[in-house]
């Protein structure tokens, strides 16, 4: 959960490099296939992906997700698959594109 008005992103992403495990609050993003055998190839990418995913802008996320009363924010997985992970494919084309608007739900779980 996060607020934002337009101009703000409502969540933000970090790269978890400790393996710590988060609490209820935090919603974790597990890797799929595709996106774990990049990693495990050139772990270096994982920056890059961070950074990727810090260009999701506000807009979209909380199109995708719900809002609270009061203005909360929510985004739940299901939801996050519906996230446009363009900007993924068109860097790494080896993640390959399910359909022509690319959504996160093959990247992430």
């Amino acid at each position: 959960m996060g607020r934002g008005a337009d101009g703000t992103r409502p969540f933000r992403f970090i790269l978890n490099r400790s393996q710590a495990i988060a609490t209820n609050l935090h919603l974790m993003l597990y890797r799929r296939s595709r996106l774990t055998a990049m990693l495990r190839d050139q772990p270096g990418r994982a920056t890059s992906v961070h950074e990727l995913l810090g260009r999701v802008t506000g807009r979209e996320l909380r199109g995708e997700g719900r809002v609270y009363g009061g203005g909360p924010h929510k985004i739940e997985p299901s939801e996050w698959g519906r996230v446009c992970a363009a900007s993924f494919v068109e860097r790494w084309p080896e993640l390959g594109a399910c359909d022509a608007r690319a959504e996160t739900a093959g990247l992430f779980d």
